[in-house]
């Protein structure tokens, strides 16, 4: 084996989900490849999710929003692209408040900036980015592009 195939097989590992927010069980993760809408990912969580959820956190969700896609809530019912994602929860399995991604506030629809997503689980029970204390996932913190195994 040269050392450049030493160097690809370094940027990538497998990733057990252990939650239900995705039907997938075992993921071979890709680095280095930005995502795109659809893509599955695992990136690095929530810094400041209100103790909702720790600190860097591993999550495992679907890009369903890219740069340029637009947010509405309406209702507490969360829209990319005027396709409805879920609703947004007023609270956490754990009791604590949840607010959703664009507060009422504000006008919608919203723009998601470049080099931000908009992470989707599947389950009505994912903490994911209809809601400010997750929020949209930075380019940053993607630890890559999931490719299910089982």
């Amino acid at each position: 084996v040269c050392s450049s195939d030493l160097y690809s097989v370094a940027w990538h590992f497998l990733f057990v989900n252990v939650s239900s927010s995705l039907p997938y069980t075992l993921v071979w993760v890709e680095r280095g490849r930005l995502p795109l809408r659809g893509d599955l990912i695992v990136y690095r969580c929530c810094a400041y999710s209100d103790g909702v959820a720790p600190p860097n956190m591993r999550f495992f969700k679907k890009v369903a929003g890219v740069a340029g896609d637009t947010i509405e809530v309406k209702q507490r019912t969360v829209y990319v692209n005027q396709t409805q994602i879920g609703y947004a929860k007023e609270r956490a399995a754990t009791g604590q408040p949840l607010s959703p991604i664009v507060p009422e506030t504000l006008p919608t629809p919203v723009t998601i900036a470049p080099g931000f997503y908009f992470a989707q689980g599947l389950t009505a029970d994912s903490f994911d980015s209809r809601y400010q204390q997750s929020g949209l996932v930075a380019q940053a913190a993607i630890l890559g592009v999931a490719h299910p195994i089982f």
